[in-house]
């Protein structure tokens, strides 16, 4: 689960990624932040573009993911663009996006996707697979999950292990739905312990 409020301590690092553990009890819990690389990827983007500073709930246009801490119905009444402004914005950054910033970009997004923030996982692999069919869409793709990491820098990802279970009790468990979300021929997966 993704939550909040570790703040910016943390007992490990590692590429961006910062690792804490506590113990209780009954439990023993790991928490995975990328809050530094969230913000890393920010910087890197005001850098390259610094008229683009959007903020976004969600991560693509597409997606089914509800941050865990807003309400459905706040959710679902946040404002979205319309389509003649993204497709003027999109418009605006194909011109500006080169073939080494999109890389480096999408470079960064796979490492923080994969390493704890895998609420932006689709959408990163969508934008990734049109690295060389790049169009309007895919530029206003990456400026998105941009606005949302700016607008979500410190989401977490909480794992909990009960001490009750023994090694024996856990299993893992896959679970693909093919052809979700997008209308063409992909593959998504969730890996469950």
């Amino acid at each position: 689960l993704l939550s909040r409020g570790l703040g910016d301590v943390y007992k490990r690092q590692y590429l961006g990624m910062a690792t804490h553990f506590e113990e209780t009890d009954t439990n023993r819990t790991a928490y995975i932040s990328m809050c530094a690389y969230a913000k890393l990827i920010v910087n890197t983007w005001d850098e390259m573009y610094p008229d683009y500073t959007m903020k976004s709930d969600i991560p693509a246009n597409y997606t089914i993911h509800v941050p865990p801490d807003i309400e459905k119905e706040e959710y679902l009444a946040c404002e979205y663009l319309d389509s003649e402004t993204r497709n003027k914005i999109g418009a605006e950054l194909y011109e500006k996006i080169t073939l080494h910033n999109r890389q480096q970009l999408i470079g960064m997004f796979l490492w923080i996707a994969r390493c704890g923030r895998w609420e932006i996982m689709t959408a990163t692999t969508n934008v990734a697979s049109r690295i060389h069919s790049f169009d309007e869409t895919s530029a206003f793709a990456i400026y998105q999950i941009v606005a949302y990491l700016r607008k979500h820098p410190s989401f977490v990802l909480k794992l909990t292990y009960n001490k009750k279970d023994s090694i024996s009790d856990l299993y893992l468990s896959t679970h693909t739905d093919a052809d979700f979300p997008a209308g063409r021929p992909t593959s998504s997966a969730h890996l469950a312990i």
